[in-house]
């Protein structure tokens, strides 16, 4: 429980207001958002280490806003339990592999174009 009451309070600092739906209520009467995000993260087995990373995420999102990005809003359990799992490769910044340079020359290409011409009947 601890460890769940410090997570909302980063998200209440991190989203600045903007984490509606996110409080807690007073004990025993928790609210029934708070209980199934602790329940939902159990179940899970989210680590510290990776609602660490979760929060990191939601950190990038809000610099990402802060260049003139989409505005960060409240994630629901199952996007924060995704965000916990996700690499440190955010998906805009994944590696890829280029296709390699053609290495048809200019004749072959008229050819093929030709010959291409001719199979559709132009």
């Amino acid at each position: 429980m601890r460890i769940m009451f410090e997570l909302f309070e980063a998200l209440a600092k991190l989203l600045q207001g903007r984490s509606k739906g996110l409080e807690i209520g007073d004990a025993p009467h928790y609210t029934d958002t708070f209980k199934t995000w602790c329940r939902k993260l159990h179940d899970a087995q989210i680590t510290k280490q990776e609602m660490r990373l979760g929060l990191k995420k939601l950190e990038e999102r809000e610099e990402e806003k802060g260049r003139g990005g989409k505005d960060v809003y409240t994630p629901s359990y199952a996007e924060f339990i995704g965000m916990c799992r996700s690499s440190n490769v955010r998906p805009e910044h994944k590696p890829y592999i280029p296709l390699p340079a053609p290495t048809m020359s200019n004749e072959d290409k008229k050819e093929r174009m030709k010959k291409l011409m001719g199979d559709m009947g132009l």
